[in-house]
């Protein structure tokens, strides 16, 4: 069985991916889902039509997430966006890109990047600011 940590680390290079591809397009970073299938593919997706405020689009995502959780077709997922969050590191707000983890497992991790700093190049894992988070995606029906 494939660690929670290796899965997650999967996730967060997709996410890195996704985020630098919209920047360098000039894109804003609107909230997307990221998952790991049970054969370890990784794949990253977006609502067709989100709705304009961050956390109705996370709500969405967070909806077809627990059903793909539920069926089995995960064994990790997650959602990201950017907006404005409170960072560990030093208790201030921060335009900051944010990533909900969770594994089927039953470890689950929020991590932050601040983006009102420059960003690593390239970004790796140990960049990013980790807390244990609250399952929110594999849970029971």
């Amino acid at each position: 069985m494939t660690h929670p940590a290796d899965d997650f680390d999967a996730l967060l290079r997709r996410v890195s991916v996704r985020v630098q591809a919209a920047r360098a397009g000039g894109s804003p970073i609107v909230p997307f889902a990221v998952v790991v299938d049970q054969e370890g593919n990784c794949a990253a997706f977006g609502l067709v039509n989100p709705p304009p405020t961050f956390w109705d689009a996370v709500e969405g995502l967070k909806y077809t997430l627990c059903h793909g959780a539920a069926s089995g077709a995960y064994r990790a997922a997650g959602y990201c966006g950017a907006d404005l969050f409170y960072l560990h590191s030093d208790l201030k707000r921060h335009y900051a890109l944010h990533v909900h983890l969770e594994h089927q497992t039953g470890d689950a991790a929020d991590y932050t990047l601040p983006l009102d700093q420059p960003i690593p190049e390239p970004l790796r894992y140990e960049h990013w600011s980790r807390v244990d988070g609250d399952r929110q995606i594999f849970v029971a029906p």
